[in-house]
């Protein structure tokens, strides 16, 4: 099992780009998609069946997915401590080196400060402000972002978690059939057995941004990229069958 403990070394770390940098913005570069992207997550639902997408398909891995035991195209990391968690030293040069990395504008800041952590070097960078807004047990008084905010081609807004941005990703670049797996929305596990203990409200076991995500799924929808999901979730959503 892999280590995802969280050690806070407390670095106050600006949440919009500050560093010179030669990473491009990915809304600007845009890489293009196919018809069909799938989206891993590190939700323990997702742990088998991951293992069945064709080693020929387009897979984006959210955050600690990227050391699942099967081949990725992008990895999509967020939140800037993450480099904090001992999954990240966990990570071999060759596992991440042939594919393309992501990050949020946060976490390029954060590998560029001290106290020295592991830099691994992003290939595409995204700004995620202003974020998705909705009350929910964590901001009970959060403000309802109307629906057709939700999109903005120049941003890829949090959120909606890790899961919501490489969402954003897949949709903006074209892809008009969009995979979940591994994104429970529910528990308090992950794909490795680790058990998050983050504080957080949990509604009947489901995650507080499950309303929010659920409502980016469907205005993604509405906009031509179908989302589908081949693992169980709290997130209604068509299944995907064809793996």
């Amino acid at each position: 099992m892999h280590d995802m403990s969280f050690h806070d070394d407390h670095v106050r770390v600006q949440r919009t780009l500050a560093i010179k940098t030669n990473v491009p913005n990915v809304c600007i570069a845009r890489p293009k998609m196919p018809e069909t992207v799938y989206i891993v997550a590190g939700g323990p639902n997702g742990a088998t069946p991951a293992l069945t997408i064709s080693e020929g398909a387009t897979v984006i891995a959210c955050n600690s997915a990227i050391l699942m035991p099967r081949p990725f195209q992008y990895w999509v990391a967020f939140d800037h401590r993450i480099c904090n968690y001992g999954w990240w030293n966990q990570l071999s040069a060759p596992r991440v080196d042939c594919i393309h990395k992501l990050f949020s504008a946060r976490l390029l800041n954060r590998l560029s400060m001290p106290p020295a952590v592991r830099n691994i070097k992003a290939d595409y960078y995204f700004e995620y402000l202003p974020e998705i807004t909705w009350p929910h047990g964590n901001n009970l008084n959060g403000v309802k972002m109307p629906r057709a905010q939700f999109l903005d081609p120049t941003r890829l807004r949090g959120g909606c978690t890790v899961s919501g941005v490489a969402l954003q990703f897949a949709h903006y670049g074209g892809a008009k059939n969009i995979v979940l797996c591994g994104v429970d929305m529910a528990g308090t596990g992950h794909w490795d057995g680790y058990i998050n203990e983050d504080k957080y409200h949990l509604c009947a076991g489901v995650w507080p941004w499950a309303e929010p995500m659920q409502i980016l799924c469907e205005e993604i929808t509405k906009r031509g990229s179908t989302v589908w999901t081949m693992s169980n979730t709290a997130l209604k959503l068509p299944e995907w069958k064809h793996v």
